[in-house]
């Protein structure tokens, strides 16, 4: 039986990118799909691919990139989430509620997938009575089932959406609308970094994570792979791969500058990827060996480089993971923080921070060979990213559900 299946995601590429495999597979078994996402990046990547994009939001997302506040480490990033559901998805609330009731009405669906950041998805959902799923890539938000006081201001709107009664803002149902996280939610996570997380998200009644799906893209220029290709295979000194998110590494200058002084110092070469004309400028005058590129995917990459350095997004994360590379991880907001620790606790990597600068960690990760061994074993033990897009579309499908 094929359905009718509607993705609402919020966010940046790295809520959209796990979640393209599960679409393309859902539409290689003749189900029809679509996705409602902010406009922009996220509907550039999805269109080329023939999934129609429903707009969703005003159109002003990235201008969340330079509001005081929302891009802060501050109270381990809880202060950039609050900041992003309050100011953000909280302000749109209303309006893409509405747009998702006209895209009911008309499209007639099936099933509902909403990403954590997709409160309207879920709201709509609730409101007309369809099947719907929560998917989710921050197991740290499991942390909210038992905040109270976080994020009042996204439920307090989410309940008046919902038609709740207002003595219900501290409620779970709140918190599930708001924040789209319960024992139903499907966790792209893995259990073999979880074990190392200090969060014990099974205590919330969360189902055993069903891995990380991983799409090979963005879209991106020939040109640049040929030239990296060939810019790897001149193999001279250690080289290390840099990212800081196409999020919030767009608004990072500066921060792109200090890295490239560090590698120069350490006589390391540097791939740098992200926006990079930016990049370009920044590093144009530092006496380094190195190669900037646009954004690229990782996979192929990552096993040709020593370490990487990076924001410590799940994916990116994932990617040096799976390749059995090393992380140095210089988070920047959100759950960045908490995937740092995580890769630190598995002793896959180092967090920059209190103990390390960043030159003190890529010293010790370029020099001690148990980094590279606790990768490769933490790499073997993965859910293959095939196995976790069979598992996601399963879920959809059959309604199976992978519990521990």
């Amino acid at each position: 039986m094929t359905r009718r299946v509607l993705f609402s995601i919020a966010g940046s590429v790295g809520d959209l990118f796990p979640l393209i495999p599960v679409m393309l597979r859902l539409l290689v078994q003749g189900n029809d799909v679509r996705a409602a996402v902010m406009p922009g990046s996220l509907g550039f990547h999805l269109r080329p691919l023939g999934i129609p994009v429903v707009p969703l939001g005003r159109g002003n997302e990235a201008s969340a990139l330079s509001t005081p506040g929302a891009v802060t480490t501050r109270f381990d990033g809880w202060a950039s989430a609050r900041r992003l559901a309050d100011h953000l998805l909280g302000e749109s609330l209303a309006e893409s509620v509405v747009r998702l009731d006209e895209v009911v009405d008309c499209w007639g669906i099936d099933l509902i997938v909403s990403a954590s950041f997709s409160p309207s998805s879920r709201i709509v959902a609730r409101r007309r009575g369809l099947e719907h799923v929560d998917v989710s890539i921050y197991p740290k938000l499991a942390r909210v089932m038992s905040t109270s006081g976080f994020g009042l201001r996204l439920r307090h709107r989410c309940i008046e959406q919902a038609g709740l009664p207002d003595d219900e803002i501290a409620s779970p149902e709140a918190t599930r609308l708001a924040w789209g996280q319960g024992p139903e939610t499907v966790l792209l996570h893995d259990p073999a970094m979880l074990k190392h997380a200090e969060i014990p998200w099974w205590r919330h009644g969360y189902p055993e994570p069903v891995g990380l799906p991983y799409w090979g893209g963005p879209l991106h220029q020939q040109a640049d792979v040929s030239s990296i290709d060939s810019w790897l295979s001149q193999v001279r000194s250690p080289t290390v791969l840099v990212t800081m998110g196409s999020f919030v590494g767009t608004g990072q200058i500066q921060a792109w500058r200090q890295l490239a002084e560090v590698l120069a110092s350490l006589g390391v070469r540097g791939l740098l990827i992200g926006p990079r004309r930016a990049i370009a400028e920044a590093v144009a005058d530092i006496a380094g060996d190195f190669q900037v590129a646009g954004f690229l995917p990782f996979a192929p990459l990552a096993g040709r480089v020593s370490a990487f350095i990076h924001h410590g997004g799940l994916g990116t994360t994932f990617a040096a993971l799976r390749a059995g590379t090393p992380s140095i991880v210089r988070p920047v907001a959100f759950d960045q923080g908490f995937n740092a620790r995580v890769v630190e606790s598995a002793g896959a990597g180092i967090e920059v921070g209190i103990r390390h600068t960043l030159r003190q960690a890529l010293e010790q990760v370029l020099t001690t060979s148990s980094y590279q061994e606790t990768c490769a074993s933490i790499a073997a033990q993965l859910i293959p990213a095939d196995v976790a897009t069979d598992r996601v579309t399963d879920r959809l499908v059959t309604g199976t559900r992978w519990a521990a």
